[in-house]
């Protein structure tokens, strides 16, 4: 989120387009919790990767949150 083209939004933006990837890519949403220690993790990653240049941790972030939501939805489909 180098490029910050709205006065407020950046984050909800980035996520929708990042969803859009993983969509058409095959894979579901990732979907970012908004609890407590979820968003200080999602936080502490994003600085992390902006900061010190480290995307594991928002890779890991991610990938986690795409793998609940393919649990979730296999859970459905059963």
């Amino acid at each position: 989120m180098y490029i910050h083209p709205f006065k407020e939004g950046n984050g909800r933006t980035a996520r929708l387009l990042m969803n859009l990837i993983l969509m058409k890519s095959g894979y579901p949403p990732a979907v970012v919790k908004a609890e407590n220690a979820d968003r200080i993790r999602y936080y502490d990653a994003l600085e992390t990767a902006g900061v010190d240049g480290d995307l594991e941790p928002f890779v890991e972030l991610i990938a986690g949150c795409v793998e609940d939501s393919l649990r979730r939805y296999i859970g459905t489909v059963k």
